[in-house]
């Protein structure tokens, strides 16, 4: 009797694990199917706890905050490739004929500001740059995580993941502020973010 109540417990512990972590799946999945409605073609890094988050500790040799410029360009370069990969294999090569050096450049400069400040402020949320034939979106996206701790208490640790995503510019464009914070941004903002990155990758 005594190793049937064990087995019992052991099932239902197993069978709650299996239940949570089928929540969280859910919800990683609505959080990026949020981010991908609307044809955009998603690059997504690493899952990041709070405190890799805050340090902008985006792989285990890359930090946003301290890495060097070659370190920041190399990663931000493979994040933006796999996603100029993900829209070319949808929709074919001509949507980024103009995509060209230059404005991946800058898609990579504009990506890795937006990057250090949302990550560096626990903070979900996009921004959007017009460059050349496409739209290029950096953002992060936040849901919550079950777990346990090393006393054997629940918890619930939120999580971070960035991410980069383009998609052809559209013949009409929205310029209003999005209900969820999102902001399409004109040639002349764009222009301005490039000042402030002439010393950045």
């Amino acid at each position: 009797m005594k190793a049937s109540r064990i087995v019992l417990a052991a099932v239902s512990l197993l069978l709650l694990v299996a239940a949570a972590q089928d929540v969280f799946a859910q919800r990683v999945w609505r959080a990026k199917e949020e981010v991908e409605a609307g044809g955009w073609y998603v690059a997504y890094g690493r899952e990041l706890t709070e405190d890799e988050a805050e340090r902008g500790a985006v792989e285990s040799w890359v930090s946003l905050q301290r890495s060097d410029i070659d370190t920041l360009r190399t990663w931000s370069d493979s994040l933006l490739r796999q996603s100029i990969a993900l829209m070319v294999n949808s929709v074919g090569p001509d949507a980024a004929d103009r995509f060209g050096r230059d404005e991946q450049r800058e898609a990579r400069r504009f990506g890795v500001e937006t990057l250090r400040d949302l990550l560096g402020s626990r903070t979900a949320g996009a921004q959007i740059l017009v460059s050349g034939s496409v739209e290029f979106k950096a953002g992060v996206i936040e849901y919550r995580e079950r777990g346990w701790d090393h006393y054997d208490r629940r918890r619930r640790q939120v999580m971070f993941m960035p991410y980069f995503a383009l998609r052809p510019k559209y013949s009409h464009r929205r310029h209003r502020d999005r209900d969820d914070g999102w902001r399409d941004r004109d040639r002349g903002d764009h222009w301005e973010h490039r000042d402030r990155w002439d010393h950045r990758p």
